[in-house]
């Protein structure tokens, strides 16, 4: 088992990382990162275009190995860009 820890940006704040989960290996810490962001959407997606909520997988050390993240991205197909 390996301790990870989650830092978690939801639009408005970011979570202090403090409190380690343990996990057999990062493929189990990345599913449980997108339990989390699966949770925060359900508080609402991004509302501007480009804009993001991420969860970011840190290693025991703290040091971040994985992002999983949420992006609302609108497209206009047949449009050249910035016309609407």
């Amino acid at each position: 088992m390996t301790s990870f820890y989650f830092a978690v940006n939801d639009l408005d704040e970011a979570c202090e990382v403090d409190l380690a989960f343990e996990f057999n290996d990062l493929s189990a810490a990345v599913d449980y990162a997108r339990e989390i962001l699966s949770d925060m959407a359900l508080d609402g997606i991004p509302a501007v275009p480009g804009a993001r909520k991420v969860v970011t997988v840190l290693g025991p050390d703290k040091v971040p190995i994985a992002t999983v993240s949420l992006r609302l991205s609108v497209e206009y197909p047949g449009r050249e860009e910035g016309q609407h």
